[in-house]
């Protein structure tokens, strides 16, 4: 291909049409595939410019019968299944032509300076002349997907991609300096850096489609002493640097976004932003939020190698999830951590392990650079349960070598950004897998197609409960009601009433207890939910077939499990699929009812002989469905599999459903025998249950309340509750073992386990960043504990790590944020920062306000009653909320003088607690 001849496929002015908008496997498209972005895959062909040549039949489009003038072609067809939508052949290939340019060039310039052949950089330098010449006129407006998509062009690729594209230019023109001289560089700054930065400033964006461009900024900054660029890049936009450490990488580590791969965004953008700067860099890697960022991703871990795929992010098989090795090697250099080092060394174990080097560090004289991880720092012990109280993630973790077993417990993050409808999801990991699949990635990314809020992201596709066949409201946080790592029982109960604010739900709770047995463990799972007329709780195992005992099924009926006439996969009419009122079953099909009599079991055995089983524990009432799904509904693979729901109607708004569930593992005999609710008498809590659970070894009874002043008993008199949480074992020759938590006495069968106070509370009068002066000592037994904090309507946790007198040391810290205040708003009380920097007090999913949909009012703003600090600590005011669009000033305290103190770009700080605040930690005990 010629110089010219390149050039040409760069016309200037706006490529119209951004890419195809297909997404049927239509024969007359030769089954053109289903993601949005890839409807024809991902690589033009350069024999057919500006065209799309079919991967199935060959044809190109367009052609006579389907052209395509640049603005798409319509299909007009009568009877056509896609008659109305509009198909963008030629914006297909301007998409990913220019998608791929820049690294080419890159590609180019770097094969140049490794071999010394003229020809490669002589095509980069055409092709870079060539994009200098066109790109200042391109326009972004003409560059959306379908026009009503929620991707946002900046000037020829969306936000989120075209800032990757500027570094590899700046990479590809640092390779051939030699070969430039200052003309071109000047004119290079001013027809591709400062064209893209104007651009995206007119429309500046948050997550990780900002951060990812912190790297090109400060790569432009750095090679043209552009001051202006350089302080947006630090301060001015909603992912600028500075105010991203502070604000989106929250207290206990974990950066913006609700999903692991678009969170890990900001560490490598940090990364990168940290590598540009050289040594003037290192003030990254010195924040705090970095260091315990790195090792919050280690407190994710499970069995060495997995994390639990959260948010848009993996499939149905999950074979190991770190963040990469390169990325971690620069963390092991900066921080003697042995957590991080061990975190390493299992990426490692994941990713393969081979030394890192580049062209750069080979030629840097900076010390970080070619250094390699410290060999000699001593890998931290495997981690026991881990809470993440920002995150609203607990892992409760048991068992040494192959008899682990870890529990994952999501109770809520607050905001959407990539997340799923899935508060109070859990999965279960033993034996080297996981028990209890993420459908993952959305097999879409275009908020008006049905997949991604119809089924991948959706309440009905994950193990939890679903509301009057409602969608949970995502971007929503739960609260912890305790966290024990025992002995033998590892115990996690919190709950996500801000979840179904739509369906008038006042109880969402999940109590868990992940139980020692020889070889193993086992879960008895105890959810709760009151307010609303349905409750589905909906489960399902790993990809295989199911096997069901004590339960007859009906044949399969027509329809889905949202209707008799409810065809699979139909969107519903007028709801859009992120909306609350999408229910999601029409995705389940083969439906069949059971009658169910007692307790009844579902059993999923692997190919290897791993047998994982539940026995479910019936309420009255209760019903069962056994349905289909696809955890890939377009592509259809992998194959169906089961998804079990199981219903109850209370008789009015006000009833309580309790699903208790006991789910369990084996490799060989199944360990649990039988499982069944014990009958409690009249006067025990309403919300109480007790469970007998017969196994291999012996049986385990556990009773479960919501409080500290719960009390249970069962009818027989054999065992009685005073508390939130009470467990007894009783094993072949060993004495019975007991647990009470959160409570002041445990009995059965005559033996009794007593606590003088199931907690200990105590009121905050001084706030640090790392302590907490309080109006009482707090006892000893705190230490290593979770303090629950209370604020109004919103509570937080933290570890006690050690108690002086009134003050208790915690972790994570109290300091939650900082921020600028712009301007005051009297009529409001309002503080406003103008750059959008506080992504916790979002309200809204960001997908409702381009789509239009109303979603429903009523959860609670993360910063809700926390504090708003003056940053030398003169004064404080409490918040009423904060964030989007701006911190609300409770009017009860007085404001005087608060428009002359906060203004004019003064900072100040936000921190979680404050004077009058209290806390409380759970006592328990073992015996």
């Amino acid at each position: 291909m010629t110089g010219q001849s390149r050039c040409d496929l760069l016309a200037k002015g706006a490529p119209n049409g951004g890419v195809i908008v297909c997404r049927r496997s239509d024969d007359d498209f030769g089954g053109g595939g289903t993601r949005v972005y890839a409807p024809f895959g991902i690589h033009t062909d350069l024999s057919h410019p500006l065209s799309v040549r079919c991967p199935v039949g060959g044809e190109v489009y367009p052609n006579e019968e389907y052209p395509d003038d640049g603005s798409g072609w319509l299909d007009e067809r009568p009877g056509s299944d896609t008659q109305g939508q509009r198909f963008y052949f030629v914006g297909w290939f301007n998409h990913w032509f220019l998608r791929w340019l820049p690294e080419k060039i890159e590609t180019m310039a770097r094969l140049w300076f490794i071999v010394d052949d003229e020809r490669y950089a002589h095509t980069a330098t055409v092709l870079l002349e060539r994009l200098m010449e066109v790109y200042p006129e391109m326009d972004g407006d003409d560059l959306t997907y379908d026009g009503s998509d929620w991707g946002i062009y900046v000037k020829m690729l969306p936000t989120m991609w075209e800032g990757e594209e500027l570094v590899n230019l700046v990479d590809g023109v640092e390779l051939m300096l030699p070969l430039l001289d200052d003309d071109f560089l000047q004119r290079f700054h001013a027809s591709v850096f400062r064209p893209a930065f104007e651009a995206y400033r007119e429309q500046p964006a948050p997550s990780n489609w900002g951060s990812v461009w912190n790297p090109p900024f400060a790569r432009f900054a750095m090679i043209t002493g552009d001051r202006e660029i350089l302080d947006y890049m630090l301060h001015e936009h909603p992912a600028a640097i500075v105010p991203t450490l502070d604000n989106q990488f929250f207290r206990d580590g974990f950066p913006y976004e609700a999903a692991f791969s678009y969170g890990s965004h900001y560490l490598y953008a940090a990364q990168e932003v940290a590598a540009a700067f050289g040594e003037r860099g290192e003030w990254i890697w010195a924040h705090p939020r970095m260091q315990r960022a790195f090792e919050t991703y280690a407190d994710l871990i499970i069995l060495d190698k997995f994390t639990h795929f959260y948010g848009d992010t993996g499939g149905i098989y999950n074979r190991g999830l770190t963040l990469g090795p390169a990325l971690l090697e620069d963390a092991s250099k900066r921080y003697a951590s042995p957590k991080i080092a061990r975190y390493l060394r299992q990426a490692y174990d994941v990713h393969g392990r081979s030394r890192r080097s580049s062209i750069e560090s080979e030629f840097s004289t900076y010390e970080h650079a070619g250094k390699q991880p410290d060999e000699g720092l001593a890998a931290g012990d495997e981690l026991a349960s881990t809470l993440a109280p920002v995150k609203g993630v607990a892992i409760m973790r048991t068992g040494t070598d192959e008899n682990r077993a870890a529990l994952y417990f999501d109770y809520g993050y607050a905001h959407a950004a990539h997340s799923h409808a899935d508060r109070l999801n859990i999965n279960l990991f033993a034996y080297d897998r996981e028990f209890l699949p993420e459908m993952g990635y959305p097999e879409y990314m275009d908020s008006v197609q049905p997949t991604p809020g119809g089924w991948t992201t959706h309440t009905a596709s994950h193990v939890t409960v679903e509301v009057n066949e409602k969608r949970q409201l995502e971007g929503v946080f739960g609260d912890l009601h305790g966290f024990v790592h025992g002995e033998w029982i590892k115990y996690v109960d919190a709950s996500c009433e801000d979840a179904y604010v739509h369906a008038d739900v006042d109880l969402y709770r999940r109590s868990l207890a992940l139980i020692d047995i020889p070889g193993g463990a086992y879960v008895v799972d105890m959810f709760r939910v009151r307010g609303g007329e349905q409750h589905d709780y909906l489960f399902h195992g790993p990809p295989v077939d199911v096997t069901l005992r004590n339960i007859d099924m009906t044949e399969p009926r027509q329809g889905t499990l949202a209707g008799h006439d409810v065809e699979f996969g139909a969107k519903p009419d007028s709801i859009l699929p992120y909306h609350v009122d999408n229910k999601g079953y029409q995705y389940l099909f083969d439906v069949r009812q059971g009658t169910v009599d007692g307790p009844y079991h579902a059993s999923w055995k692997m190919a290897d002989g791993v047998t994982f089983s539940a026995t479910f524990l019936p309420a009255e009432g209760e019903q069962f469905y056994q349905t289909s799904g696809l955890p890939r509904p377009s592509s259809k693979k992998p194959p169906a599999m089961p998804f079990l729901v199981r219903r109850t109607q209370p008789a009015t708004g006000e009833g309580l459903s309790l699903f208790a569930s006991v789910l369990s593992y084996t490799k060989n005999t199944p360990p649990v025998i039988s499982a069944r609710r014990l009958p409690l008498t009249p006067d025990s809590d309403d919300n109480a249950v007790a469970i007998l659970v017969e196994h291999l070894y012996g049986e385990d009874v556990i009773m479960s309340c919501l409080s500290p002043s719960g009390f249970a008993s069962s009818a027989d008199g054999r065992y009685e509750l005073h508390g939130q949480f009470g467990a007894v074992s009783i094993r072949e020759d060993i004495p019975p073992r007991m647990m009470l938590v959160g409570g002041t006495s445990f009995a059965a069968d005559g033996r009794s386990i007593t606590l003088e106070d199931g907690s200990t509370s105590a009121t905050v009068q001084e706030v640090f960043d790392d302590r907490l002066v309080l109006d009482r000592p707090l006892p000893a037994w705190t230490v290593g504990e979770i303090l629950l904090a209370m604020r109004g309507s919103v509570q937080s946790s933290y570890r006690v790590e050690r108690v002086v007198a009134d003050t208790v040391y915690i972790s994570p810290g109290t300091w939650i944020g900082k921020g600028r205040a712009d301007r005051y708003d009297r009529d409001t009380a309002t503080i406003f920062d103008n750059r959008d920097v506080f992504p916790l007090g979002e309200k809204r999913n960001r997908l409702a306000d381009i789509s239009g949909m109303v979603y429903p009012e009523g959860n609670r703003n993360y910063y809700a009653d926390s504090w708003l600090v003056a940053q030398d600590g003169t004064s404080h005011y409490r918040l009423t909320s904060g964030g989007f669009p701006g911190f609300v000033l409770d009017r009860e305290q007085d404001l005087s003088g608060i428009e002359a103190r906060f203004s004019g770009g003064e900072p100040f700080l936000l921190y979680d607690l404050g004077p009058g605040d209290t806390v409380q930690v759970l006592r328990w005990k073992e015996g």
